[in-house]
Order: C-alpha cells, then sequence, then structure tokens
C-alpha cells in the first residue's frame, strides 16, 4: 500500500496492511533469535498498534521464547535484548518497519505453527526525496476543542543565528492539525522534539505527533505513532491567550524565541529541562488541588534553578567555615550525630537557593515579589502536610488558594520569558480575569514589580 493511502487509513483508524514475509530479530549483536512468517500490521479503534506474524518455529524455539518471557522479575527493567525488531515486505513490494518492543507468543508444541505479536509504538515507511528543500511534517489528531486559533497561517521562523524556516500551521479535515517547517539550507536533527516543545509551551497543552513525515538528503522517513495518552482535564494556561487572531504575532514571536532557546541545548536526544518542568506543571493542573500545588511549586523551582546565579557579594569561604566549626564542635565531643546534621546545615550556604535566583530577577522586571511570596506559600503549605479542617473547604479558602496558584503560573511565565529573551504581551493570571499586560513588569522603587 502506498504510504499516502495508509495514512488515510490511519486518520481513520482503520489501518490493516498485509505482509506475506515479515521478519521479526531480537535487539542483541550476538546470535540474534530470528522468527519468520506471514502476518500483518494493524491499527485498533482505540489507536493501539499491533503486530502479529504467524511463525515458523521447532519445539526448541518455543521453549526457549517461553524462557526468555518468564525470565523477568518483577520490579525489574526490561533489557535491550528483551525488545524485537520487526521489518516486513507487503504485496507490492514496500518495506514497512516497526519500532521495537515487546515480543508476546503463542507457542505450539503440536504443529510448527507459532503465532509471535507485539505492541509497537510506531510503523515506519523509508522512502525517496528528490526536492532539494527539507522538510517536517506533523499531524495532531484529535485538536477540535484545542485553541490553536493564534497560531494558524505561514510564519517565517528565524530559529538561529542566520537561519530560517517557513512553519506553516492549518487545520486539516477530522480534528487534525497539520504543522509544516521547511528549509533550503536543511534541518536541524532535534527539530521535531523541540518544536514540539515550543508549541507546548506557547498553547499550554501536552501535545502528541500522531503522524511524522520528515525528508531532506534524498531521504523521507514517515512515522504512523501509536495513540498516546491525552490527560483531559489538564487546565490550559498557555502564556498568552490562543484563541484570539490579533495575538498571531506575539504567540509565533514567544514560539521562535522559545524554539531558539530548546535547540540550543546541549542534549540532542531529551527534552529540554525547562520543558520537562513545564510538562509536570501542566500534568499536575490533572489532579487534585492538593497535588496540583505540590507539582506546580516544584516545576517552578526546576525552572528557577536554571537561572544563572549571581555572583555573591560576600567573599566567605563557607566550605571553610563549615569545615571549622565541625572540627571545633567535634573537640568538644558534641554527638556525632548533632555533628553531622549542624554540617549540613551549613552546607547549604554554598549553595544558591531558588528564591534568591527569582529575587534577582525582580529589578529587572521579570518577576514580582508578590509572585514569589505566592509560590513559597503555595509550596511549603503543599509539601509540610497538616491537619485539614472545615475552614480549609470554605469558598473564601478555596478562592485564595486559587488567587495563589494563579500568581505562581504568572512567576513561571515570567521567569520562562526571561530564560527565552522574550518582551511583549502576557495573560497576566496574578489578576482575576487574566487581562493582557506587558512584559517585562514595572518595577517600583520600593523593589516590587507591577503589571503593566
Amino acid at each position: 500500500m502506498e504510504f499516502e493511502k495508509a495514512a488515510e487509513s490511519f486518520r481513520r483508524k482503520e489501518l490493516e496492511l498485509d505482509f506475506a514475509t515479515i521478519t521479526i530479530a531480537q535487539c542483541t549483536e550476538t546470535e540474534p533469535v530470528t522468527y519468520t512468517g506471514p502476518g500483518y500490521f494493524r491499527q485498533d479503534a482505540s489507536g493501539k498498534l499491533e503486530v502479529k506474524c504467524y511463525a515458523t518455529t521447532t519445539p526448541q524455539m518455543g521453549i526457549a521464547a517461553f524462557n526468555r518471557q518468564m525470565r523477568s522479575s518483577s520490579g525489574s527493567l526490561y533489557g535491550e535484548d528483551d525488545h524485537y525488531r520487526t521489518s516486513a515486505i507487503d504485496h507490492a513490494g514496500h518495506e514497512w518497519e516497526a519500532s521495537p518492543s515487546l515480543l508476546g507468543s503463542s507457542i505450539s508444541f503440536v504443529t510448527d505453527g507459532s503465532v509471535m505479536t507485539l505492541a509497537p509504538r510506531r510503523f515506519i515507511r523509508r522512502l525517496g526525496w528528490r526536492d532539494s528543500a527539507s522538510r517536517l511534517r506533523l499531524e495532531f489528531f484529535g485538536q477540535r476543542d484545542r485553541n490553536w486559533t493564534a497560531l494558524f497561517g505561514a510564519h517565517d521562523i528565524d530559529y538561529s543565528e542566520g537561519q530560517r524556516l517557513a512553519l506553516t500551521i492549518e487545520r486539516g479535515v477530522d480534528e487534525v492539525v497539520v504543522v509544516t517547517a521547511s528549509s533550503q539550507g536543511g534541518l536541524p536533527a532535534s527539530l521535531e522534539m523541540r518544536l514540539v516543545e515550543a508549541l507546548q509551551f506557547v498553547l499550554g497543552l501536552d501535545l502528541h505527533v500522531d503522524i511524522s513525515d520528515s525528508a531532506g538528503d534524498g531521504k523521507r522517513i514517515a512515522e504512523l505513532r501509536a495513540t498516546g495518552t491525552r490527560p483531559s482535564r489538564i487546565n490550559p494556561y498557555p502564556p498568552l491567550n490562543t484563541r484570539s487572531p490579533g495575538n498571531t504575532a506575539p504567540i509565533i514571536t514567544l514560539l521562535q524565541h522559545y524554539l531558539r532557546y530548546a535547540l540550543a541545548a546541549p542534549i540532542a536526544d531529551a527534552w529540554h529541562p525547562c520543558s520537562a518542568h513545564l510538562a509536570h506543571a501542566r500534568q499536575a493542573s490533572a489532579n487534585s488541588l492538593e497535588a496540583w500545588e505540590v507539582g506546580l511549586s516544584v516545576a517552578v523551582e526546576g525552572i528557577a534553578n536554571l537561572i544563572p546565579a549571581e555572583a555573591p557579594s560576600e567573599t566567605i569561604d563557607y566550605g571553610t567555615l563549615r569545615k571549622e566549626l565541625t572540627a571545633w564542635l567535634g573537640e568538644r565531643s558534641y554527638p556525632e550525630s548533632l555533628v553531622n546534621r549542624i554540617g549540613g546545615m551549613l552546607g547549604g550556604l554554598e549553595m544558591v537557593r531558588p528564591k534568591d535566583r527569582m529575587m534577582g530577577l525582580v529589578n529587572r522586571g521579570a518577576v514580582s515579589k508578590d509572585d514569589i511570596a505566592a509560590w513559597v506559600r503555595v509550596r511549603n503549605t503543599a509539601v509540610h502536610t497538616r491537619q485539614i479542617t472545615s475552614s480549609d473547604l470554605e469558598d473564601n479558602e478555596l478562592q485564595r488558594r486559587f488567587d495563589q496558584l494563579h500568581r505562581v503560573y504568572r512567576l513561571m511565565h515570567g521567569m520562562v520569558f526571561h530564560l527565552i529573551g522574550y518582551s511583549g504581551p502576557y495573560s497576566n493570571y496574578a489578576e482575576r480575569g487574566f487581562p493582557e499586560a506587558a512584559f517585562p513588569l514595572v518595577a517600583d522603587p520600593t523593589g516590587s514589580s507591577q503589571a503593566s
């Protein structure tokens, strides 16, 4: 089947590919176990992928397969050699692959036939590419109720010094959003991951790529991906309202700044640390209010630790001070447990606290003292548990907690704006109604900062 026809069936959750030959090979360089036979690649109604191969085996192969499945112990990670790669040739001669996954088997000791099953995350097709331009095309399913309005259109993105790409975001059929990036000068190898991170930031949503189609240097790799878990209760807090078409220019500017920041990360095959913290904040909002407070405050702490610390004004050598004080305590026969505890407390003086990093941004208009104070209250109340009383459930108290949470969102966004070098409009979650305001904030003589 041609890839375009397969993709159309995949969008309808009706994909089924029959193969005369499927080869399943163990992921190991040393004598990999291999199974071969006819079978199919299939997608079920929920979007999950399945490979089934009717392989020819011997009783000895069946016993060995059974023993391999039973060798793992509860609580331990699967090894690379527990996974199997799959390749297949369809009746038209087209080659497909499935990403490595665990093998399930139904072994017959009576006949020479066995059924091998896998649940891969991706079906992969490798094709040729004749165009001189490089292109990345991503499809996101199930986006009908998600607010992409301000992102739709064709945009010119400056993603690195002297490097640009054409970015088109459009609504497709059947609740699909299509994002296409292209460039005559080639595209970064990590562009898909970083572009998804940037889109998640500006939308305030988790995204799952359902179809990825990348092409360049004479090669095209198309992937059909199993449906991911989409938390339905996530509360989106985008840094700027994406419902309004009037916000297109600043939102694309935000996207560009975040993409540049993420692409500069030295880690090529993992999320940028800032993106990971933002994901934790999003996912925390899908839980109870208490879990939301813990997750958001910890995510904000993680983002604060990405801010370079200012050089201390003091010239105290805290390491030497700690050694001298603990030695003095030891000489006076204080209990060892007490000496170690005091040494640990003094060791904290050598560290720059997240709050100190935040306070360094107040005079720059990146964050507000009031927002930092709200974060301290949310964090301390959430992580240091106490007995809940009936007054905690009163409307006024719940409103106060939500007001504090919303201030923490402004703090989080302000730190990210500072990290990526953004200035412009933003959604001010510190005020009810979430009006738009300008970033940086306006600093007043008392050292606080207010939205302008």
